[in-house]
């Protein structure tokens, strides 16, 4: 069946799902690396990224910090920060399509 609406309309649509598994990815997160930045999509911890706060993305990054061939890298915990989408397709999941949800969850350095 369809799944309740939380919140929001079209692109903004959050469910009680979507909030749920933000609030447990996030304070999973938060436990297990503490002083790690973490950012919901659903903003359930009142943090909102503005442009100001916003990474530009470097496409080399990836192979400057781990060459072909390389170990693993240390990282300064405060220079990383961890964006989740909770439930990325919350339209297809309040609709009764749980199979086309994903969740997204990306790792960015200051």
């Amino acid at each position: 069946g369809k799944a309740p609406v939380a919140a929001g309309v079209g692109p903004e649509l959050q469910t009680a799902a979507d909030r749920a598994a933000e609030s447990l990815i996030l304070s999973s997160l938060r436990a297990t690396f503490p002083g790690l930045l973490v950012v919901g999509e659903e903003d359930t911890d009142g943090f909102r990224p503005t442009p100001e706060s916003a990474v530009v993305p470097r496409l080399n990054f990836l192979n400057e910090q781990w060459p072909a061939g390389s170990e693993d890298v240390a990282l300064p915990r405060e220079q990383v920060i961890v964006w989740v989408d909770p439930l990325d397709g919350t339209g297809e999941f309040a609709l009764g399509n749980p199979t086309a949800v994903t969740t997204l969850v990306g790792i960015s350095l200051r």
